[in-house]
């Protein structure tokens, strides 16, 4: 519309152009695919393991595939994020400049940033919240400590739904501290500092998800680190590793440094933001875009269906169609 000034508000960031909510068309096209892939992956795992609780007698593996559909409601959440900023890039393309602040101001984009933060939070959560189920089971039978009952989960999840909920929505609070937009700041909603902290509560961010997600990612590699060396180590004295264990717990380390090695350079970038070392844009974009969502992405075939025996599901529906039907 005015080819020829020199300079075109909104101003670029690392995500943004002045025609466009998302400048390369490699990294809108990635957004569409993770957030597809992550949407019907998620939604296979929740049924899953709903039919896997209808089925199961034991209050143990029902314990583990409630925590494990909790998990796979907050990454699904991640796709919905994902189709929102990936829709609204279509409709603004090459006229952003004229939406940026409707955009950036709208509702939508503050559900988009509070659903985000859930996603991210709380996958993290329960993930920790599984972990110390796994762990309890495996050590603290033997140590003299409690197990977690079937009603305590139920009470730490109801606990980290509030603190979700509380976290999610406390930036809309208004207050001076965190000005009336801060999931405005950028153009895809991001409550993440990925370069600058010239923003309005970037402490809380920087707070929430770097130092709170650097602490449950240390706890939950400790306890399966201590898991990993009880089962591969002796057992009741025998000098023998239970085979079944050892398996479990090297497939659930393998897993978690998964999710060190996806967040960690989220994390360090955000430290480089605070000590105002430079980041090239486009390294932050792609950042953003491939590691924040794969860990909504790797969750249901790191947990669910690259673990599902299917050797067993068949012989168990050929038992079943062999019974007489009562």
């Amino acid at each position: 519309m005015a080819p020829n000034i020199d300079r075109c508000l909104p101003d670029p960031d690392q995500f943004s152009s002045c025609s466009d909510l998302i400048e390369n068309t490699v990294l809108t096209a990635v957004i569409w695919i993770i957030a597809c892939f992550t949407f019907v992956s998620n939604i296979t795992v929740i049924l899953f393991r709903f039919r896997s609780i209808r089925v199961s007698s034991e209050t143990q593996n029902k314990s583990s595939d409630i925590l494990i559909i909790k998990i796979a409601l907050c990454d699904f959440l991640m796709s919905v994020y994902l189709f929102l900023i990936a829709a609204t890039d279509h409709v603004y393309k090459g006229v952003y400049f004229l939406n940026s602040e409707t955009w950036t101001r709208n509702s939508l984009c503050s559900v988009a940033g509070i659903v985000v933060t859930i996603s991210c939070e709380g996958s993290l959560t329960f993930l920790l919240l599984l972990t110390r189920f796994r762990y309890s089971n495996i050590i603290d039978p033997f140590s003299g400590n409690p197990v977690l009952s079937s009603n305590i989960i139920m009470i730490l999840s109801c606990l980290c739904w509030i603190f979700l909920i509380l976290i999610a929505f406390l930036p809309l609070s208004r207050s001076s501290y965190f000005g009336d937009n801060f999931y405005g700041s950028t153009g895809i909603c991001l409550p993440m500092n990925l370069i600058s902290i010239d923003v309005n509560g970037w402490q809380y961010s920087f707070a929430i998800f770097a130092v709170l997600n650097a602490i449950i990612l240390t706890l939950i590699m400790m306890s399966y680190a201590q898991m990993y060396k009880y089962v591969s180590g002796s057992r009741s004295g025998s000098g023998r590793a239970d085979p079944t264990e050892l398996v479990l717990a090297r497939r659930s380390l393998v897993i978690n440094l998964c999710n060190l090695f996806c967040w960690l350079p989220l994390i360090i970038v955000q430290l480089c933001a605070v000590f105002s070392v430079e980041i090239p844009n486009q390294v932050a974009a792609w950042l953003a875009v491939l590691f924040l969502p794969i860990n909504s992405t790797l969750n249901p075939l790191l947990y669910t269906i690259l673990t599902i025996d299917m050797k067993s599901i068949r012989a168990r529906n050929k038992r079943r169609k062999r019974q007489p039907i009562k």
